[in-house]
């Protein structure tokens, strides 16, 4: 089990990597592309610790010319157009507990709130709406919150540097990071 630890011995056991925190870049592949995440271990269980991170996409179809902010798919519909493609655009913000395996692995495994904004796009055979009959209207019923689940593993590749790779359910999709960290004197 990832955590699992008695609890005498857990205290005493010493870590294997040692306090540190560590910042970087994370993306979520395919929708994801900009994010930021961070850690911090401690000096209790083993190295125990948290990771956070929050990821978005920097481009929307709501800032193309096409986009019709005040009609829904279902009026849409109604017009005869033809439908062409969907498209969303997510955000999520995650907390995970981290756990070093190794002096070179540590694994993570969490949760967070990830949010989905749908679209959905047609073509106006009379060139009335849209950039050149091409419009983009926002799909409701598949918008909204969902819970994000994910986890995965952050391999050592220097001193103070890591890169981590894993899996997440809202957007499903693969985590990719790369974190710098810092050695605590201290402890946390």
């Amino acid at each position: 089990m990832l955590f699992a630890a008695s609890s005498g011995a857990a205290q005493q056991t010493a870590p294997l990597i040692g306090p540190r925190v560590g910042a970087g870049f994370v993306v979520n592949a395919p929708q994801m592309f900009f994010g930021a995440n961070a850690f911090a271990l401690s000096s209790l269980w083993g190295g125990l610790g948290i990771y956070v991170d929050a990821k978005f996409e920097r481009e929307s179809v709501k800032d193309e010319a096409g986009f019709i902010m005040d009609m829904t798919v279902q009026e849409a519909d109604q017009t005869g157009d033809r439908f062409q493609r969907d498209d969303e655009v997510w955000q999520s913000f995650n907390l995970a507990l981290i756990r070093p395996i190794t002096p070179e692995l540590m694994l993570y495994l969490g949760a967070g709130m990830a949010e989905r904004e749908s679209f959905s796009q047609y073509y106006d055979t009379t060139r009335q709406r849209g950039a050149s009959g091409y419009y983009w209207v926002t799909d409701e019923a598949n918008s909204g919150n969902k819970v994000n689940v994910m986890g995965g593993g952050m391999f050592r590749i220097g001193s103070d540097v890591f890169l981590q790779f894993g899996l997440e359910s809202a957007a499903p999709g693969a985590t990719v990071g790369a974190l710098i960290s810092i050695p605590l004197r201290g402890g946390l």
